[in-house]
């Protein structure tokens, strides 16, 4: 599994949520959609989930899915936009740029915990 998302508060609340699931997996946290970008290039193995964060330096997460969906083969890879925007326009142009879902960004760890969980019970079925 790779996270794309660049605030070190976030990711650590991920890494906690990971950590309370049942289902142990391998994270990969990355800080920038170039990064995503360079490491689907140079990786044979490719995540079973990317899980992106919008406000990332360089490529949002947006613009990181619409690089991804002209990429062949990056479509085979299942896409979650993780926000804290709540904006259904926004979240209709994520799903249109190829997100498989979009979550909204938990204010507590339960919530967080929550949400890593219905992605992981995702992955499974995927992968």
């Amino acid at each position: 599994m790779l996270v794309a998302e660049n605030d070190s508060d976030d990711q650590v609340l991920m890494q906690l949520a990971f950590a309370e699931q049942e289902q142990q997996v391998t994270v990969r946290y990355v800080d920038s959609g170039s990064e995503v970008l360079h490491l689907l290039a140079v990786e044979p193995e490719k995540p079973c989930l990317l899980i992106v964060d919008y406000n990332m330096p360089g490529l949002n997460g947006l613009e990181l899915l619409q690089q991804l969906a002209i990429i062949p083969g990056m479509e085979a890879i299942p896409k979650v936009m993780y926000s804290s925007s709540a904006n259904e326009r926004f979240r209709q142009h994520c799903m249109a740029a190829g997100a498989v879902a979009y979550v909204e960004k938990g204010i507590g760890l339960e919530t967080i915990i929550d949400n890593i969980r219905h992605m992981l019970r995702f992955c499974a079925q995927q992968c």
